[in-house]
């Protein structure tokens, strides 16, 4: 019983709640702060390509960033703090 709860409350917490915003910024303001970072990338993601690099480039900061600094210490101070 345990076990489930901590994963619905892990759930509600991380895919209900931070991800709702997470992405919410990340499609509102991902193309301008890329592109004020190196102008190049407004070029690139107008092209015919743009949808392809724009959904890889979610892809790789939720993978490499979000994931290893909110995902991971997220699950097992939840399902450490309820076991």
């Amino acid at each position: 019983i345990m076990k489930g709860a901590s994963m619905i409350i892990f759930s509600v917490l991380y895919a209900g709640i931070f991800q709702h915003y997470w992405f919410d910024w990340l499609n509102n303001n991902l193309v301008e702060t890329a592109s004020a970072v190196h102008p190049s990338v407004a070029v690139l993601l107008a092209k015919s390509y743009g949808p392809n690099l724009l959904a890889a480039s979610k892809l790789f900061l939720n993978q490499v960033f979000i994931v290893p600094a909110v995902y991971m210490p997220l699950f097992f101070a939840v399902t450490g703090a309820l076991a």
